[in-house]
């Protein structure tokens, strides 16, 4: 009887250490994914953030062209005098 009874007890230890395993790999996997997620978002906005980096450097570079362009017609006309 008292065997029946260990048995009983090992079973159940046994049933809850696998419960107990199978819920910190969920806990895990779960964790994962998180980071997953967050990762993929900061991957977007990384290409977002060059997009707009570049756009600017574009922008930039344009209207320094334009007020270069600009500065050599004033100096023109102020030399003509």
């Amino acid at each position: 009887m008292s065997g029946d009874i260990l048995a009983i007890v090992q079973t159940v230890a046994i049933v809850a250490g696998m419960i107990v395993m199978l819920m910190r790999i969920g806990r895990r996997d779960q964790v994962l994914e998180q980071t997953d997620r967050g990762l993929q978002e900061l991957s977007a906005i990384t290409k977002d953030l060059l997009r707009s980096v570049v756009a600017l450097s574009t922008t930039v570079k344009h209207h320094d062209e334009m007020m270069k362009g600009i500065s050599r017609r004033v100096e023109r006309l102020e030399h003509k005098d």
